[in-house]
């Protein structure tokens, strides 16, 4: 082929592309914004006579403390598709031992324990999974006085907690839910302890 053809020839296979190209139906594309997922904490909790709340004011007594780990936290959609939650929406990772938040503090009393926060695509989610460690005891302290009360984890123990609950998501807003832990049910007294049995659920789910 003479060097005249072949230049023929790219020329008009560049025009053959440009006609080609011209000729696609062209479709615009969007991505829509993310919503967020939040979830709160709620402590159920109806012996506070013997169990109180702590309260902000660390001059009124009495008031409690149990603490516990939050190793794990996850929202989960349809085919097993999970959506890890850290902390907070700048978190890339939880602390190696988990998260330590009170059971009995005056957040969990009043729903404003944020157990974490995530950004989430606009769909429709089908529950929570958590792995939460089980509270060595509950500190009670009374006026100057303090009491030290075991927990006693009855096996199996079943630190991974599964909660179905349907949790729509949408484009650029809060999706905020908020799990009860269930001291009531959680906690079985004994004489000098506690028997633990985790009873976790979702409470409420708000979009904001």
């Amino acid at each position: 082929m003479s060097l005249s053809l072949h230049t023929s020839a790219i020329r008009a296979l560049a025009v053959c592309c440009a006609f080609s190209v011209l000729s696609c139906e062209q479709y615009e594309y969007s991505s829509p914004d993310p919503g967020i997922i939040e979830v709160r904490l709620k402590t159920v909790n109806n012996r506070t006579d013997l169990l109180p709340f702590s309260s902000l004011d660390s001059l009124i007594f009495p008031f409690g403390s149990m603490e516990m780990g939050l190793n794990n936290l996850e929202a989960i959609q349809p085919d097993n598709i999970r959506l890890t939650v850290f902390s907070d929406l700048h978190a890339i990772r939880r602390n190696p031992d988990g998260d330590f938040f009170d059971s009995l503090g005056p957040f969990a009393k009043d729903s404003l324990l944020v157990l974490g926060q995530a950004y989430a695509p606009p769909e429709t989610f089908t529950g929570l999974e958590l792995t939460v460690t089980a509270p060595f005891g509950v500190v009670v302290i009374y006026g100057v006085y303090s009491s030290f009360i075991p927990v006693e984890v009855v096996r199996p123990y079943f630190a991974l907690q599964q909660l179905t609950q349907t949790i729509p998501v949408e484009s650029g807003r809060t999706t905020r839910v908020t799990v009860a832990f269930d001291m009531d049910a959680s906690l079985t007294q004994l004489t000098e302890s506690f028997f633990y049995i985790p009873v976790f659920y979702v409470s409420s789910v708000e979009i904001l």
